[in-house]
């Protein structure tokens, strides 16, 4: 797979050739004006990799298998490869978790993009590749050719043109001449690969944006708002279903999370008895999903919570995370049993007529209020409540007074991502970027004070049967969660301190008070 660089931006050029073009015509063509030296054909057959939302398509890079490494490519249009940008030697099968990736230039670029998902062959190229070596009267090579036939559901020729250095001049000629019998419009091969598997790769987006105007009438947008992320919920359910990561069940439930929100954060807009049967549907197929999530992120948090452990306490763990994932396999199939039933799917049917028809419900006392005000007022009094608790706090207040912090900033950063487009861009998002830094380390307390108490309960369901050294190890673990705990209480509260200060309430008034006007 690796190919000879040039300096010049312009090389390497690729050529798609017509279908009635093979490299027969090519030879022919060519040798009058070069001695050609073919290299031997080889067979090649390009596994391709990506995520089931496709992750690495719509950032245009391509992730492929070859026989013996692994490699990161930039996607240039339909063709197999662009720029090489990293590999790693690997011969057998590909790992479908980056945390399964040897440490790496290559795992370290997916990480930011990847995360948890997991990454699935999507398609294969097959074919033979040789080198052409078109050489001078004196036996000098001045441009090689990479030249691969495919044989997918039709016979494709491509062609690779790279000059020696100070040959661009013959390889101009070659150039012209590839462009000749070149077809631009020719489905490449890595589009027919994709065909024959039946691909078809799909942008997802977990933030549906809303093309809304200031003066829509409120019930309107956000019933348009609810309908949006619940179809984006339900487009995460065969992935779910097919235990394809963990990354499906985390983005229902925050599309579940994101819509009881924005009903309940704006009153007045909907028949109350409406509402309150709305979120209690919501609920119910939320809390079907509680225990595997808590389950998929002590799972997710394995190597984290091992390597707080002095080493020679390390492997005592094993019994504990043999456990969780007994239990997990245990729920999914209760959750998947759940997701397939009549009485789910009528629930989801019914809050999608709901949402699809707002006209059909009583008007409401803000019901016809245009959006711009409904938001203002609420993205308002969620800030407000947001900074009285964190100003309410001291260093000694119970973990529940910082996770209520935790949930109201939820609640405020919920109507940013719904209705921030109303608002100048500057202003929001200075607002969501301090928001997210903050929820960010809110997070991470919330986290160790759950693992904490899940540690100490399994160990007191387990307490007349608890092995020595699994006892000792749990313990080491609690201890020193309890004390990264306590690190992260200092940092959350210098993060909502100058949270407070940097942006201010009144400035948050005057600017809501000017968009109602």
């Amino acid at each position: 797979m690796s190919l000879p660089e040039t300096k010049n931006e312009s090389w390497p050029r690729r050529f798609l050739l017509r279908a009635d073009a093979d490299s027969h015509l090519l030879h022919e063509r060519l040798k009058g004006s070069f001695q050609i030296n073919r290299g031997a054909p080889r067979k090649e057959t390009l596994a391709l990799y990506d995520t089931h939302v496709w992750t690495l398509w719509f950032e245009n890079l391509i992730l492929i298998k070859s026989r013996t490494n692994l490699l990161l490519f930039t996607r240039e249009g339909d063709w197999p490869v662009g720029r090489a940008l990293a590999s790693i030697p690997l011969k057998g099968k590909c790992p479908r978790f980056l945390r399964n990736f040897p440490p790496s230039d290559l795992r370290d670029r997916l990480d930011s993009l990847i995360g948890h998902r997991a990454v699935d062959e999507v398609a294969d190229i097959r074919s033979a590749v040789s080198e052409w070596k078109l050489r001078n009267k004196a036996a000098k090579t001045l441009v090689r050719l990479y030249v691969r036939e495919t044989s997918q559901t039709q016979a494709r020729t491509l062609v690779e043109l790279i000059p020696l250095r100070g040959y661009e001049r013959e390889a101009e000629i070659v150039s012209q001449f590839l462009s000749e019998i070149a077809d631009e419009n020719a489905i490449s091969p890595l589009g027919d690969a994709l065909q024959a598997r039946g691909a078809n790769p799909t942008p997802y987006v977990l933030k549906p944006e809303l093309n809304i105007s200031p003066d829509q009438e409120t019930r309107t947008v956000v019933c348009e708002a609810a309908a949006r992320t619940l179809k984006v919920a339900r487009s995460n359910e065969e992935g779910i279903i097919e235990d394809w990561d963990t990354e499906f069940l985390h983005d229902y439930r925050v599309c579940l999370r994101r819509i009881r929100s924005v009903l309940s954060s704006i009153k007045g807009i909907f028949p109350e008895e409406k509402l309150t049967e709305w979120k209690e549907r919501l609920g119910t197929a939320s809390r079907h999903t509680n225990r595997l999530r808590d389950l998929d992120v002590y799972l997710l948090s394995k190597d984290e919570m091992t390597i707080l452990l002095p080493e020679a306490l390390r492997p005592n763990l094993a019994a504990l995370f043999t456990d969780l994932s007994r239990e997990r396999k245990q729920e999914f199939h209760k959750l998947r049993a759940y997701l397939g039933t009549p009485a789910y799917h009528e629930l989801m049917a019914s809050l999608e007529e709901a949402f699809a028809h707002p006209e059909r419900l009583e008007a409401t006392k803000h019901s016809s209020t245009p959006i711009i005000e409904e938001a203002a007022k609420r993205i308002l009094k969620r800030f407000r409540k947001l900074t009285e608790l964190a100003k309410a706090l001291s260093k000694d207040a119970p973990d529940a007074e910082i996770h209520a912090i935790r949930i109201a900033g939820k609640k405020l950063r919920y109507l940013l991502e719904f209705f921030g487009s109303l608002f100048p861009a500057d202003e929001m998002e200075d607002l969501t970027n301090r928001l997210s830094k903050l929820q960010s380390r809110l997070g991470d307390f919330n986290d160790t004070s759950v693992q904490q108490a899940y540690l100490l309960k399994y160990a007191k369901t387990k307490a007349d049967a608890l092995e020595p050294r699994l006892a000792m190890s749990l313990g080491g673990l609690v201890a020193a969660l309890y004390q990264e705990h306590g690190a992260l209480r200092r940092e959350v509260l210098r993060a909502l301190k100058n949270f407070c200060s940097e942006i201010s309430l009144q400035e948050i008034e005057d600017w809501s008070e000017t968009r109602e006007k």
